[in-house]
């Protein structure tokens, strides 16, 4: 497939790889601007990259992650810490991109990580409350509300953490997994193997949301969400 690009196709191509290496993860709307329907089409078709779809208030939001950065295992519970990596990479990248400054702007996001990655809470920002809860549903975060519709967030998994730093510094998160692995163990996040089936994930109904509302009240101690 990569031999029949054109030239242009080629070089477009090119540039966006060099800058899903800078960041880690492009919304997918960036993405296609930058390659153009037709070959974004072509190489979601051939794996070229995946598809990693955030669910919050606001709606899904697609973001393009490179497979190479992410590499895969056989053992079940190393995949596991690798989806857990993909779906945090993917909430503080929209976090970055397409959060509001009022919801909660991430601005500095390795000094969120590395404070994640020292057992400290982070936030308050409403952000927290919608955007990780496939994480805390995996307890792979604890999130803790403040009052107010504001929340603090810390990480449980810190493996998942590592390796989420080493893609958004731009490296392999095999390196990152080789020093932390294994150990780790969503509705919010749809893995890049589903999300190129169908980039629209199906919707929740008012049963699903009323359940997964009384799972994360349980997880918070309590209260509303």
């Amino acid at each position: 497939m990569l031999d029949s690009l054109t030239p242009a196709e080629q070089a477009s191509l090119q540039q966006f790889e060099q800058l899903l290496k800078v960041k880690g993860a492009v919304v997918a709307t960036h993405a296609k601007k930058m390659l153009g329907a037709p070959l974004l089409s072509k190489l979601q078709a051939a794996a070229v990259f995946d598809i990693n779809v955030v669910s919050n208030e606001a709606g899904e939001h697609a973001f393009m992650t490179s497979p190479g950065a992410f590499h895969k295992f056989t053992s079940p519970l190393i995949d596991d810490a690798f989806d857990h990596a993909k779906a945090l990479v993917s909430a503080l990248s929209y976090g970055m991109s397409q959060s509001t400054p009022v919801r909660g702007r991430i601005w500095g996001v390795e000094l969120i990580l590395a404070k994640l990655l020292r057992g400290e809470a982070v936030g308050p920002a409403p952000a927290i409350g919608s955007d990780y809860r496939a994480l805390e549903f995996e307890r792979v975060v604890q999130i803790t509300r403040t009052g107010n519709g504001y929340f603090t967030m810390r990480l449980l998994k810190m493996e998942v953490g590592q390796i989420a730093l080493q893609v958004l510094k731009g490296g392999d998160a095999a390196a990152a997994a080789l020093e932390v692995l294994p150990s780790a163990g969503m509705s919010g996040y749809t893995p890049p193997e589903a999300a190129r089936t169908d980039f629209r994930t199906k919707k929740q109904g008012p049963q699903s949301k009323s359940q997964m509302r009384t799972l994360l009240s349980a997880v918070r101690g309590g209260g509303s969400l």
